[in-house]
């Protein structure tokens, strides 16, 4: 079943309780369990119904799948992904056959996962200078109206990413995702150039703000409280 936003932050946390104290547990689609305290499996399992039909090529698909389900529950959980920096995490595939299940697939990630390890800011944090130099980073927000510009016969494109309090511009070379609209939400991953543009690797967007990792949202939603408090005129007169 589907959880939305804030059923599965909460799901997220639960579960870093308990995957703390050696408990395996699935969230979402994924089942996470600890072999250790420093490494631990994150397991996904076929859409094969027969494992007759399953091919290496397409075990390791579904791996990849298995690691970008992963990937989006880190970008939109800093508690989960900081929970799992130094540790060691290993993609396996599973097989339920009904009366039981068998590992079809194992990626073992040896390095540990702090390498990989890459966190969320806000406009609003960059414009502080809260964010790392020369690394990695995600910057979500909701995409300025009229602020997409594209290069005539390119894929090179350019736009605004704003929580209402400031706004940081995004540079991105590559075909945006389907679903990326100006006014929505959209992640962003990649590293703040010398000219303060945001040089994106990859962007995640969705039609629904709520796909927004929960710092994105809660800044989107207190930026727009505080210009609407500065905004409300103000009554020099008192009754008395």
């Amino acid at each position: 079943m589907e959880m939305n936003a804030d059923e599965l932050q909460q799901r997220i946390k639960s579960a870093i309780i308990l995957l703390a104290d050696g408990h395996s547990l699935m969230i979402g689609d994924l089942t996470f369990g600890r072999k250790n305290k420093k490494h631990f499996s994150v397991t996904g399992w076929t859409l094969k119904n027969d494992l007759e039909n399953l091919t290496k090529q397409s075990a390791l698909s579904e791996l990849a799948e298995i690691k970008m389900l992963f990937t989006k529950m880190t970008i939109s959980s800093n508690e989960l992904a900081d929970f799992l920096k130094n540790r060691q995490i290993e993609f396996c595939l599973g097989f339920d056959y009904g009366m039981g299940a068998i590992g079809i697939a194992t990626v073992l990630v040896l390095q540990a996962f702090q390498e990989n390890l890459v966190f969320f800011y806000t406009p609003t944090q960059i414009t502080n200078n809260e964010a790392p130099a020369n690394k990695s980073f995600r910057v979500g927000g909701m995409v300025v109206t009229e602020s997409v510009k594209r290069e005539p016969g390119g894929l090179q494109v350019e736009f605004l990413v704003t929580d209402t309090a400031k706004t940081i511009p995004v540079r991105f070379t590559g075909i945006l995702p389907d679903l990326f609209q100006e006014g929505k939400g959209v992640v962003a991953q990649g590293q703040l150039n010398s000219d303060g543009v945001f040089i994106a690797a990859q962007v995640l967007a969705k039609h629904d703000e709520n796909y927004m990792p929960p710092e994105a949202k809660d800044a989107v939603d207190q930026a727009t409280k505080n210009r609407a408090k500065m905004a409300k005129p103000v009554n020099n007169y008192e009754s008395k």
